[in-house]
């Protein structure tokens, strides 16, 4: 050891160091320790601040959502609210109590507007009770309930009316007599003899319940005064058309312009209903200038011109009113424009002679409860596949509902039903197609017989049965008898002119025909039918040339309409250019692909182009497709 006290007392400090080093190193790490638990701390702290704030905005965003959408509902909120009425003592000890009673109210209210909506062009407002539910949850610290707070908020924003009723006996006559009282003052008396005598529909006979009776008569009166075009709608459908037109009449009157126009609209679809068509002609004309944006206003027109054969003008404002349905609804029961958007591509279609087309859109008529479309619908379906020349399909339908499927439908039902449906005689052009003639006349005749005396079919008759009868009556040979009914047609009806060029060329008289068939053209110059007759009538007089250029004219204003197609076909394989017939046919049967005729020529042309097995698939197809 050594005893340089100089080296000593390096060793002493040198020692003294490395503890006051190790002292140091412990009191670091238990520092940046407890700096480390700060920063962890004051991270938590942080996040957990932050989670407190986020679900603080997430549950305000909630309570404003549901505060908005609650009030946004209650704005939206219409409709008649009814509060128990007072009923007599002896309805109380017959079992009965008042909200019972006035549930039954409500009900007779709710069903007739249900019914009204199978005419109706504006959705009705529908009826409620107010008698209190199971909602009674309090919101805290404010002593009111859910159910309190949303039927002050619906009476402090909504649209809703309420009406109180009572029902008693008179002492005069001991009879129950009801009266109702809406809130914006308006009082309903019920029932008095003026009431029964208004009570003309078909459910006016008395019930062996007086108070059932009572409710009754209340609740169509009530509906005649507080919802009329309601009430219009409903006679409408329960088959009173005059009595809608007494009803409508003085509202065209009154009220403001929307509602006047409004009425025009039923009034003149009454009109129709009752066979008075050139008359609801004019009054839709006038409404559509008044109004030229609301789809109701075209399509009453268009009902008035289909039934009066204005083919011009029917293409043209289908066209408009596909256009309108397309975009603003302008406030449309939701059934009626769906309704009127299918039977607009199906007059669309089948004025075009797009019968494909036309079938399609008569499926989807079929769906809506609109003017009965669901019940007839199958008429309009069968009458598109005959056009379309698939008789095969158009039986099938028909046999569900005529005498040989235990039915009662014929063509006079066709006819009749046309009035709220389309031009429809199925069995007849079943036949035509088929060419039995006799048989195709016979049915007309029947029809003609037994919608003679029909007024509301008037006009059909005169416009789209009489001409189709004049010319089965000239397929069988009986051209006095055709040309004197058709005389008897008017000469600004499209078909009527068609026609008597057919009834012309059947005769051999191709000169009167060509000029017939020119004036129906130039009457409906975007219908292919007169321009497609035409052609067929220079293609049996062996003007080829002259038939083609008639097929291809009619092929531009119908591009789906198979019948100028296939005759083109015909015409090509009697110029030897069985080739470009193939074009034809193939094209035709993208449109009509249950022709057995389409198949039969198609047949022929392969054949003559030595095509033999391709010409044996044809042939077979089309005798499948024979009756």
């Amino acid at each position: 050891m050594s005893d340089d006290p100089e080296k000593v007392g390096r060793g002493g400090q040198s020692g003294e160091t490395q503890t006051n080093s190790s002292g140091y190193a412990v009191e670091s790490a238990l520092g940046s320790l407890e700096l480390r638990y700060r920063e962890r701390w004051l991270w938590t702290r942080n996040v957990n601040n932050f989670m407190k704030m986020l679900f603080a905005v997430v549950s305000c965003a909630i309570v404003v959502f549901l505060l908005v959408f609650v009030v946004l509902h209650e704005i939206s909120a219409r409709g008649i609210v009814a509060e128990p009425f007072s009923i007599p003592k002896d309805i109380v000890e017959s079992g009965r109590d008042s909200t019972g009673v006035t549930k039954e109210f409500i009900d007779k209210l709710n069903d007739l507007v249900r019914g009204s909506e199978r005419a109706a062009f504006r959705p009705g407002e529908q009826y409620r009770g107010d008698w209190g539910d199971d909602r009674k949850v309090e919101i805290p610290e404010t002593g009111l309930s859910i159910m309190e707070l949303e039927r002050t908020l619906r009476r402090w924003l909504g649209h809703e009316k309420h009406m109180s009723g009572e029902i008693w006996r008179s002492d005069k006559d001991k009879k129950l007599k009801m009266i109702v009282r809406l809130d914006d003052g308006g009082v309903i008396e019920c029932c008095d003899e003026s009431d029964a005598v208004l009570d003309k529909t078909p459910e006016s006979k008395a019930t062996k319940d007086e108070l059932d009776e009572l409710l009754r008569r209340s609740a169509k009166k009530f509906l005649r005064i507080q919802q009329p075009f309601c009430y219009a709608a409903w006679l409408v459908q329960n088959n009173d058309a005059a009595g809608a037109l007494d009803f409508v009449r003085p509202m065209r009157a009154e009220g403001p312009k929307s509602d006047r126009l409004l009425a025009t609209q039923y009034y003149a679809n009454a009109l129709t209903m009752t066979g008075d068509n050139r008359r609801a002609m004019e009054l839709s004309e006038a409404a559509v200038h008044d109004d030229p944006l609301d789809p109701g206003g075209y399509y009453v027109l268009i009902g008035a011109e289909i039934f009066l054969a204005r083919d011009r003008r029917i293409l043209s404002d289908s066209q408009k009113i596909d256009l309108l349905l397309r975009g603003n609804s302008r406030g449309l029961l939701p059934t009626a424009q769906k309704s009127m958007r299918a039977i607009t591509r199906e007059v669309m279609s089948d004025f075009q002679g797009d019968f494909s087309g036309a079938h399609s859109a008569a499926e989807d008529m079929s769906q809506y409860s609109w003017y009965d479309f669901d019940t007839y619908g199958d008429l309009m379906i069968a009458n598109t596949l005959a056009r379309d020349h698939d008789t095969l399909d158009a039986d099938h339908v028909l046999k569900l509902h005529d005498v040989r499927g235990g039915g009662n439908w014929t063509d006079a039902t066709a006819l009749k039903k046309s009035i709220v449906t389309s031009l429809a005689l199925p069995w007849f052009f079943v036949q035509a197609d088929r060419q039995h003639w006799a048989a195709a006349a016979d049915d007309l005749d029947k029809a003609e017989r037994d919608t003679r005396a029909e007024r509301d079919v008037s006009d059909l008759r005169h416009t789209f049965l009489w001409p189709w009868q004049a010319y089965a009556w000239a397929k069988l040979g009986r051209f006095q008898a055709a040309h004197r009914l058709l005389d008897l047609t008017p000469e600004d009806c499209t078909l009527c002119l068609e026609m008597r060029g057919r009834v012309a060329a059947e005769k051999r008289d191709s000169r009167s025909a060509a000029d017939w068939f020119e004036r129906a053209a130039l009457d409906a110059p975007d219908v292919p039918f007169a321009t497609t007759d035409w052609g067929e009538m220079l293609l049996r007089d062996g003007h080829l040339d002259a038939a083609i250029a008639k097929f291809e004219s009619a092929h531009q204003k119908g591009p789906h309409f198979a019948d100028p197609l296939e005759m083109w076909g015909e015409a090509l394989i009697a110029k030897d250019r069985s080739d470009l017939a193939l074009a034809k046919f193939e094209e035709a049967a993208k449109y009509a692909p249950n022709w057995g005729r389409l198949h039969l020529k198609w047949g022929e042309a392969l054949s003559y182009l030595g095509r033999k097995d391709d010409a044996a698939k044809q042939f077979a197809l089309a005798r499948s497709l024979h009756d």
